[in-house]
């Protein structure tokens, strides 16, 4: 657990969860695509 990322919404900010590697999310929120490399 110690090596997962906190992804927040690079919009509004929202948490989106906490993850290890690559990939991408859509926000809930307001439907922003977020890319994540980790």
């Amino acid at each position: 657990m110690k090596d997962l990322k906190e992804i927040r919404c690079t919009k509004c900010n929202k948490l989106l969860g906490r993850i290890k590697g690559i990939g991408e999310i859509k926000c809930p929120r307001c439907q922003t695509i977020n890319k994540i490399k980790n």
